[in-house]
């Protein structure tokens, strides 16, 4: 993953956290109280992005701001339900939270990063290869996908992508294991690795291609490459 598309997914990810918010509180109130992970130093910049873009607004004054919100959208005064009705607890931030409005244009930006990790493309019969030289990669086109060289996934490649192979040929776990392992000596828990290893490399792939083609497939004890 590039740079680019890393900041996107992390925009992503708060906006995501935002979203969740929205819809725990109270319906058609635009106010979430904003939690920041201890580790995520990223979030505080993010933030500040979506203020930049008019997405959210950062709150000092919380309790005073829902105030205002309820009289001017419901034509609630505080003598109806008086202020002691109002859960402060709710509008008192502490240590990493922060107290958001959302904006008019939150939606908008929303749809536009929530793009970034839309799954459109087909992977493209005979399209797919194996590139075991240099940094082994799995590439289609333009679109590529590391694996990492001497690992397990590199060996079931190896394998898959054999001339002897053709696109479409079941391929049983037991070769592909000695392959991975030089080990002739086989049992049920070397399949589960064999299994384990095709369901990562198919995740890996449908990630970084953005598809949700798998290009193996498992049935009766063997592995198919299905493009």
């Amino acid at each position: 993953m590039n740079p680019e598309e890393e900041y996107k997914n992390r925009v992503l990810r708060v906006l995501n956290k935002i979203k969740l918010g929205l819809l725990l509180t109270d319906a058609g109130l635009p106010f979430v109280k904003y939690r920041k992970g201890a580790t995520n130093k990223y979030e505080s910049d993010v933030l500040n992005k979506l203020v930049d873009l008019e997405a959210i607004r950062i709150v000092q004054d919380p309790l005073s701001e829902f105030i205002d919100f309820e009289k001017s959208v419901l034509d609630i005064s505080t003598a109806v339900y008086g202020i002691k009705k109002i859960d402060v607890t709710r509008f008192t931030v502490n240590g990493d939270e922060v107290f958001l409005r959302v904006g008019s244009k939150f939606e908008e930006i929303y749809k536009e990063f929530a793009n970034v990790n839309k799954r459109d493309h087909k992977l493209e019969l005979g399209k797919v290869k194996f590139i075991y030289t240099g940094k082994p990669k799995i590439q289609m086109n333009d679109l590529e996908c590391l694996i990492p060289i001497e690992e397990n996934e590199f060996y079931l490649c190896k394998v898959l992508f054999n001339s002897r192979y053709k696109i479409g040929t079941p391929v049983y776990w037991d070769i592909i294991f000695k392959e991975m392992t030089g080990n002739s000596e086989i049992g049920k828990k070397h399949q589960r690795s064999v299994y384990d290893t095709m369901r990562r490399l198919n995740a890996r792939i449908m990630k970084d291609f953005k598809t949700n083609d798998k290009l193996f497939t498992w049935e009766n004890k063997t592995i198919t490459r299905n493009f």
